[in-house]
């Protein structure tokens, strides 16, 4: 197999796999906001979705061998604060919170996950890049 057939069927399960993931998501929000499935009928599919997002960004990362030093700050601070906002208004729209201190609480929560999310990341990069560099 040549370079450029090597090329089209890496592009063609990329985009299948993204496509397979968004329909996954897509299911999920499905059943629970719109059929009001209990969180117990697609566990699984959530947890799978979760752990197959968190792998890829590594994985990318890791064989990607990014080089954490030169990622700018700006984007990945707003890459942090819009996890944080978003899995805050989730978490607020998901279980109907109206009391402060237990919207605080989850949120807080979920920054300490954002943030292990992160390390696991930068870790996977700084691996990644290192490996890269033994090979050169």
């Amino acid at each position: 197999m040549d370079e450029r057939t090597r090329v089209i069927i890496m592009r063609i399960c990329t985009i299948m796999y993204v496509l397979t993931l968004m329909a996954l998501l897509i299911d999920i929000l499905f059943r629970q906001f719109v059929l009001g499935q209990s969180i117990d009928s697609f566990n699984d599919l959530a947890m799978i979705y979760t752990f197959n997002v968190i792998i890829l960004i590594g994985a990318i990362l890791y064989f990607g061998g990014v080089p954490f030093l030169k990622i700018r700050l700006k984007p990945v601070l707003a890459l942090f604060i819009l996890l944080a906002v978003s899995g805050t208004v989730f978490t607020i729209i998901k279980y109907r919170l109206t009391d402060p201190l237990l919207i605080i609480n989850k949120f807080g929560i979920i920054i300490v996950i954002i943030t292990i999310f992160f390390l696991i990341w930068i870790t996977a990069a700084f691996f990644g890049k290192r490996k890269l560099d033994k090979k050169i």
